[in-house]
């Protein structure tokens, strides 16, 4: 496994198979779980980190933004995941 694809891993531009993550687990001496709970956690941060950055956008917002916002917010949610084509 390249320097190059665990890079990509830890920046968040790719998604380790299962056997990369066995690798990498091995190669720590670690075990796989302890890898996906650092996943689950980055994850969760991120998430953390754009609720608080909708949050600062919204507070400067005007109740006619604030309604836009609402239901664009709204439709996303509607349509969102996408159906796969057939």
């Amino acid at each position: 496994m390249s320097g190059a694809y665990v890079a990509q891993i830890e920046g968040g531009k790719a998604v380790p198979s299962i056997a990369a993550l066995a690798r990498i687990a091995s190669a720590l001496a670690v075990p796989i779980s302890s890898l996906v709970a650092a996943l689950d956690a980055a994850q969760e941060s991120e998430e953390a980190d754009l609720r608080a950055q909708v949050v600062a956008l919204l507070a400067a917002c005007d109740a006619a933004q604030l309604r836009l916002a609402l239901r664009m917010v709204a439709a996303i949610r509607a349509e969102w995941p996408p159906e796969p084509s057939a």
